[in-house]
Protein backbone atom coordinates (compact mmCIF):
# COMPACT_ATOMS: atom_id res chain seq x y z
CA UNK A 1 0.00 0.00 0.00
CA UNK A 2 1.23 3.49 -0.76
CA UNK A 3 0.38 6.25 1.72
CA UNK A 4 0.50 9.94 1.01
CA UNK A 5 2.69 11.71 3.60
CA UNK A 6 0.54 14.14 5.52
CA UNK A 7 2.74 17.14 4.71
CA UNK A 8 2.32 16.36 0.99
CA UNK A 9 -1.43 15.90 1.39
CA UNK A 10 -1.74 19.28 3.07
CA UNK A 11 0.13 20.91 0.20
CA UNK A 12 -2.20 19.37 -2.33
CA UNK A 13 -5.29 20.48 -0.44
CA UNK A 14 -4.08 24.06 -0.63
CA UNK A 15 -4.41 23.74 -4.40
CA UNK A 16 -8.05 22.66 -4.44
CA UNK A 17 -9.29 25.64 -6.43
CA UNK A 18 -6.44 25.74 -8.94
CA UNK A 19 -6.89 24.37 -12.44
CA UNK A 20 -3.57 25.17 -14.09
CA UNK A 21 -1.79 23.10 -16.76
CA UNK A 22 0.60 20.49 -15.42
CA UNK A 23 4.34 21.14 -15.52
CA UNK A 24 6.72 18.86 -17.39
CA UNK A 25 7.24 15.56 -15.59
CA UNK A 26 9.15 12.30 -16.08
CA UNK A 27 7.42 9.22 -17.44
CA UNK A 28 6.24 6.56 -15.04
CA UNK A 29 5.32 3.02 -16.03
CA UNK A 30 3.53 0.82 -13.50
CA UNK A 31 2.70 -2.77 -14.46
CA UNK A 32 -0.06 -5.06 -13.23
CA UNK A 33 -1.28 -8.55 -14.04
CA UNK A 34 -3.66 -7.59 -16.84
CA UNK A 35 -1.25 -5.36 -18.75
CA UNK A 36 0.31 -1.97 -18.17
CA UNK A 37 -1.49 0.76 -16.33
CA UNK A 38 -1.48 4.23 -17.78
CA UNK A 39 1.78 6.18 -17.80
CA UNK A 40 2.29 9.82 -16.92
CA UNK A 41 2.80 11.86 -20.06
CA UNK A 42 6.25 13.45 -20.24
CA UNK A 43 5.15 16.63 -21.99
CA UNK A 44 3.29 19.70 -20.95
CA UNK A 45 -0.39 19.80 -21.95
CA UNK A 46 -2.58 22.87 -22.23
CA UNK A 47 -6.11 22.67 -20.85
CA UNK A 48 -8.57 24.68 -22.94
CA UNK A 49 -11.47 25.21 -20.52
CA UNK A 50 -12.28 27.17 -17.39
CA UNK A 51 -14.29 24.60 -15.44
CA UNK A 52 -15.26 27.23 -12.89
CA UNK A 53 -16.87 29.54 -15.46
CA UNK A 54 -19.35 27.90 -17.85
CA UNK A 55 -20.59 30.15 -20.64
CA UNK A 56 -24.11 29.08 -19.75
CA UNK A 57 -26.04 26.34 -17.97
CA UNK A 58 -29.50 25.17 -19.01
CA UNK A 59 -32.05 23.36 -16.87
CA UNK A 60 -33.51 20.23 -18.42
CA UNK A 61 -37.12 18.97 -18.17
CA UNK A 62 -38.28 16.36 -15.67
CA UNK A 63 -38.06 13.51 -18.18
CA UNK A 64 -34.28 14.08 -18.26
CA UNK A 65 -33.77 14.51 -14.52
CA UNK A 66 -31.65 11.33 -14.55
CA UNK A 67 -29.77 12.14 -17.75
CA UNK A 68 -26.87 9.69 -17.86
CA UNK A 69 -25.28 10.47 -21.24
CA UNK A 70 -25.51 12.82 -24.19
CA UNK A 71 -24.09 13.21 -27.67
CA UNK A 72 -23.59 16.30 -29.81
CA UNK A 73 -25.56 16.71 -33.05
CA UNK A 74 -25.34 20.48 -33.58
CA UNK A 75 -25.10 23.66 -31.50
CA UNK A 76 -28.87 23.61 -31.12
CA UNK A 77 -29.54 19.86 -31.16
CA UNK A 78 -28.32 17.33 -28.62
CA UNK A 79 -29.35 13.74 -27.90
CA UNK A 80 -29.40 12.10 -24.50
CA UNK A 81 -30.47 9.03 -22.58
CA UNK A 82 -31.51 8.61 -18.98
CA UNK A 83 -30.87 5.54 -16.89
CA UNK A 84 -34.35 4.06 -16.51
CA UNK A 85 -35.86 3.74 -20.00
CA UNK A 86 -34.55 2.90 -23.45
CA UNK A 87 -35.37 6.28 -24.98
CA UNK A 88 -33.17 8.62 -26.98
CA UNK A 89 -34.27 12.18 -26.26
CA UNK A 90 -33.52 14.96 -28.75
CA UNK A 91 -33.34 18.39 -27.14
CA UNK A 92 -32.02 21.92 -27.51
CA UNK A 93 -29.02 22.45 -25.18
CA UNK A 94 -29.69 26.20 -25.05
CA UNK A 95 -33.36 25.96 -24.02
CA UNK A 96 -33.72 22.41 -22.71
CA UNK A 97 -36.77 21.90 -24.93
CA UNK A 98 -37.29 18.28 -26.07
CA UNK A 99 -38.19 17.97 -29.76
CA UNK A 100 -38.30 14.19 -30.17
CA UNK A 101 -38.04 10.91 -28.27
CA UNK A 102 -37.18 7.53 -29.83
CA UNK A 103 -38.04 4.39 -27.86
CA UNK A 104 -35.75 1.42 -28.58
CA UNK A 105 -36.24 -0.70 -25.43
CA UNK A 106 -38.89 -0.44 -22.67
CA UNK A 107 -36.64 -0.77 -19.61
CA UNK A 108 -33.01 -1.02 -18.61
CA UNK A 109 -30.13 0.88 -17.03
CA UNK A 110 -28.73 2.95 -19.90
CA UNK A 111 -25.52 4.87 -19.25
CA UNK A 112 -23.80 5.75 -22.55
CA UNK A 113 -24.67 7.19 -25.96
CA UNK A 114 -22.74 7.97 -29.14
CA UNK A 115 -23.34 8.18 -32.89
CA UNK A 116 -21.54 6.50 -35.75
CA UNK A 117 -23.00 8.01 -38.90
CA UNK A 118 -26.75 7.35 -38.86
CA UNK A 119 -26.38 4.65 -36.19
CA UNK A 120 -26.88 5.31 -32.49
CA UNK A 121 -25.08 3.17 -29.95
CA UNK A 122 -26.36 2.95 -26.37
CA UNK A 123 -24.54 1.31 -23.46
CA UNK A 124 -26.18 -0.62 -20.65
CA UNK A 125 -24.59 -0.71 -17.20
CA UNK A 126 -24.29 -4.50 -17.39
CA UNK A 127 -22.19 -4.25 -20.56
CA UNK A 128 -24.71 -4.74 -23.37
CA UNK A 129 -24.48 -2.47 -26.41
CA UNK A 130 -27.61 -1.48 -28.30
CA UNK A 131 -27.22 -0.68 -32.00
CA UNK A 132 -30.00 1.49 -33.44
CA UNK A 133 -29.40 1.91 -37.17
CA UNK A 134 -31.18 4.77 -38.97
CA UNK A 135 -32.19 5.92 -35.52
CA UNK A 136 -34.02 9.02 -36.77
CA UNK A 137 -36.02 7.22 -39.49
CA UNK A 138 -39.02 5.35 -38.05
CA UNK A 139 -39.49 3.27 -41.24
CA UNK A 140 -35.86 2.17 -41.65
CA UNK A 141 -34.89 1.96 -37.98
CA UNK A 142 -33.52 -1.38 -36.76
CA UNK A 143 -32.56 -2.30 -33.22
CA UNK A 144 -30.13 -5.02 -32.22
CA UNK A 145 -28.37 -5.89 -28.98
CA UNK A 146 -24.75 -6.97 -28.65
CA UNK A 147 -23.88 -8.85 -25.48
CA UNK A 148 -20.28 -8.25 -24.43
CA UNK A 149 -18.07 -9.99 -21.90
CA UNK A 150 -18.48 -7.08 -19.50
CA UNK A 151 -20.64 -7.89 -16.49
CA UNK A 152 -22.69 -6.19 -13.82
CA UNK A 153 -19.61 -5.94 -11.57
CA UNK A 154 -17.83 -3.82 -14.19
CA UNK A 155 -20.67 -1.27 -14.13
CA UNK A 156 -20.16 0.14 -17.62
CA UNK A 157 -20.90 3.87 -17.51
CA UNK A 158 -19.14 5.74 -20.32
CA UNK A 159 -19.29 5.34 -24.11
CA UNK A 160 -17.75 7.22 -27.04
CA UNK A 161 -16.83 6.72 -30.68
CA UNK A 162 -13.15 6.43 -31.52
CA UNK A 163 -13.36 7.26 -35.23
CA UNK A 164 -9.64 7.04 -35.88
CA UNK A 165 -9.50 3.41 -34.73
CA UNK A 166 -12.97 2.27 -35.82
CA UNK A 167 -14.14 1.33 -32.35
CA UNK A 168 -16.22 2.31 -29.34
CA UNK A 169 -14.58 3.01 -25.99
CA UNK A 170 -16.30 1.85 -22.79
CA UNK A 171 -15.32 3.22 -19.36
CA UNK A 172 -16.06 1.02 -16.35
CA UNK A 173 -17.14 2.58 -13.08
CA UNK A 174 -16.37 -0.44 -10.93
CA UNK A 175 -14.36 -3.64 -11.45
CA UNK A 176 -11.54 -3.03 -13.97
CA UNK A 177 -11.32 -6.62 -15.19
CA UNK A 178 -13.74 -9.16 -16.63
CA UNK A 179 -12.55 -12.16 -14.64
CA UNK A 180 -11.84 -10.75 -11.18
CA UNK A 181 -12.76 -7.83 -8.95
CA UNK A 182 -10.34 -5.06 -7.98
CA UNK A 183 -11.07 -1.86 -6.06
CA UNK A 184 -7.82 0.00 -6.71
CA UNK A 185 -8.03 0.21 -10.52
CA UNK A 186 -10.32 1.59 -13.21
CA UNK A 187 -10.28 0.51 -16.87
CA UNK A 188 -11.39 1.41 -20.39
CA UNK A 189 -12.28 -1.25 -22.99
CA UNK A 190 -12.60 -1.13 -26.78
CA UNK A 191 -15.41 -2.61 -28.90
CA UNK A 192 -14.40 -3.22 -32.52
CA UNK A 193 -17.06 -1.98 -34.93
CA UNK A 194 -15.90 -4.22 -37.78
CA UNK A 195 -16.05 -7.50 -35.87
CA UNK A 196 -18.70 -6.32 -33.39
CA UNK A 197 -16.61 -7.77 -30.59
CA UNK A 198 -15.00 -6.58 -27.37
CA UNK A 199 -11.25 -6.58 -26.79
CA UNK A 200 -11.16 -8.32 -23.41
CA UNK A 201 -7.87 -6.64 -22.44
CA UNK A 202 -8.30 -3.04 -21.25
CA UNK A 203 -6.74 -0.37 -23.47
CA UNK A 204 -6.30 1.92 -20.44
CA UNK A 205 -6.04 1.10 -16.74
CA UNK A 206 -5.19 3.62 -14.05
CA UNK A 207 -4.53 2.98 -10.39
CA UNK A 208 -4.00 4.68 -7.05
CA UNK A 209 -0.17 4.75 -7.29
CA UNK A 210 -0.46 6.50 -10.66
CA UNK A 211 -2.76 9.20 -9.28
CA UNK A 212 -0.53 9.65 -6.25
CA UNK A 213 2.52 9.92 -8.49
CA UNK A 214 0.78 12.51 -10.66
CA UNK A 215 -0.32 14.60 -7.68
CA UNK A 216 3.12 14.47 -6.06
CA UNK A 217 4.60 15.99 -9.22
CA UNK A 218 1.75 18.44 -9.88
CA UNK A 219 0.88 20.41 -6.78
CA UNK A 220 -1.37 22.62 -8.90
CA UNK A 221 -3.58 19.66 -9.85
CA UNK A 222 -6.85 20.08 -7.98
CA UNK A 223 -8.53 17.29 -6.06
CA UNK A 224 -11.29 17.32 -3.48
CA UNK A 225 -10.37 16.72 0.15
CA UNK A 226 -12.56 13.61 0.37
CA UNK A 227 -10.76 12.14 -2.65
CA UNK A 228 -7.40 12.97 -1.06
CA UNK A 229 -8.45 11.17 2.13
CA UNK A 230 -9.38 8.06 0.15
CA UNK A 231 -6.09 8.23 -1.71
CA UNK A 232 -4.28 8.44 1.62
CA UNK A 233 -5.93 5.20 2.72
CA UNK A 234 -4.83 3.64 -0.56
CA UNK A 235 -7.56 0.98 -0.79
CA UNK A 236 -10.37 2.07 -3.12
CA UNK A 237 -9.87 4.07 -6.31
CA UNK A 238 -11.82 7.26 -5.50
CA UNK A 239 -12.48 8.10 -9.16
CA UNK A 240 -15.47 6.21 -10.56
CA UNK A 241 -15.89 7.05 -14.28
CA UNK A 242 -19.31 8.23 -15.39
CA UNK A 243 -18.44 9.24 -18.97
CA UNK A 244 -15.72 9.12 -21.61
CA UNK A 245 -15.19 11.33 -24.68
CA UNK A 246 -12.48 11.98 -27.26
CA UNK A 247 -11.49 15.57 -27.99
CA UNK A 248 -12.12 16.11 -31.74
CA UNK A 249 -8.91 18.08 -32.31
CA UNK A 250 -6.29 16.76 -29.87
CA UNK A 251 -7.64 13.17 -29.77
CA UNK A 252 -7.10 13.24 -26.01
CA UNK A 253 -9.34 10.95 -23.99
CA UNK A 254 -11.42 12.71 -21.33
CA UNK A 255 -12.80 10.66 -18.44
CA UNK A 256 -15.44 12.28 -16.24
CA UNK A 257 -15.88 11.00 -12.68
CA UNK A 258 -19.07 11.88 -10.84
CA UNK A 259 -17.96 10.09 -7.71
CA UNK A 260 -14.64 11.76 -7.03
CA UNK A 261 -15.75 14.90 -8.87
CA UNK A 262 -12.82 14.86 -11.24
CA UNK A 263 -11.94 15.16 -14.90
CA UNK A 264 -8.98 13.10 -16.08
CA UNK A 265 -7.31 13.73 -19.43
CA UNK A 266 -5.29 11.01 -21.15
CA UNK A 267 -3.24 11.21 -24.32
CA UNK A 268 -4.49 9.32 -27.38
CA UNK A 269 -2.09 6.52 -26.40
CA UNK A 270 -3.46 6.30 -22.86
CA UNK A 271 -1.00 8.31 -20.78
CA UNK A 272 -2.31 10.45 -17.94
CA UNK A 273 -1.75 14.13 -18.75
CA UNK A 274 -4.04 16.10 -16.47
CA UNK A 275 -6.43 15.85 -13.54
CA UNK A 276 -8.93 18.58 -12.67
CA UNK A 277 -11.37 19.24 -9.88
CA UNK A 278 -15.10 19.69 -10.54
CA UNK A 279 -16.95 22.19 -8.39
CA UNK A 280 -20.06 20.52 -6.86
CA UNK A 281 -21.78 23.91 -6.90
CA UNK A 282 -21.65 23.76 -10.70
CA UNK A 283 -21.72 20.00 -11.28
CA UNK A 284 -24.18 18.40 -8.90
CA UNK A 285 -23.82 14.89 -10.36
CA UNK A 286 -21.85 15.04 -13.64
CA UNK A 287 -22.77 12.08 -15.84
CA UNK A 288 -22.45 13.25 -19.48
CA UNK A 289 -19.72 14.85 -21.57
CA UNK A 290 -19.54 15.60 -25.28
CA UNK A 291 -17.66 17.89 -27.67
CA UNK A 292 -18.64 20.06 -30.61
CA UNK A 293 -16.37 19.64 -33.68
CA UNK A 294 -14.55 22.89 -32.83
CA UNK A 295 -13.69 21.62 -29.35
CA UNK A 296 -16.39 23.38 -27.33
CA UNK A 297 -17.41 21.15 -24.43
CA UNK A 298 -20.75 20.26 -22.80
CA UNK A 299 -21.14 18.55 -19.41
CA UNK A 300 -24.51 17.38 -18.09
CA UNK A 301 -25.46 16.70 -14.48
CA UNK A 302 -28.29 14.60 -13.11
CA UNK A 303 -30.74 16.40 -10.88
CA UNK A 304 -30.19 15.16 -7.34
CA UNK A 305 -32.11 17.89 -5.54
CA UNK A 306 -33.71 19.65 -8.48
CA UNK A 307 -33.64 19.81 -12.26
CA UNK A 308 -30.87 18.25 -14.30
CA UNK A 309 -28.76 20.67 -16.30
CA UNK A 310 -26.26 20.97 -19.10
CA UNK A 311 -23.33 23.40 -18.97
CA UNK A 312 -21.45 24.76 -21.97
CA UNK A 313 -17.71 25.55 -21.92
CA UNK A 314 -16.25 27.54 -24.76
CA UNK A 315 -12.81 26.31 -25.79
CA UNK A 316 -10.07 28.81 -24.93
CA UNK A 317 -8.06 29.43 -28.10
CA UNK A 318 -5.50 32.02 -27.03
Amino acid sequence: MILIPKFMLAAWLLALSQCQPAPTMPKENISQSRGDTAKIKAENARFSYDLGQPSFCTSLPESLVEISAMAYISDEVMAGVQDENGIIFVFNPKTGEISDSIIFEPTGDFEGLCFVGSTAWVLEAKGNLWEISDWQDEKLRKVSRHKTELKKDNDSEGLCYDEKNGRLLIACKESPFIDDYRKDLRSVYAFDLNTKSLNTKPIISFDIPLIIKYLSQNTGAAVHSDVAKKLEKGKNMPFMPSEIAIHPQTQEIYILASEGMGLLVFSATGELRQLYRLDPNIFEQPEGLTFAPDGDMYISSEGKNGAAKICFFKAITN
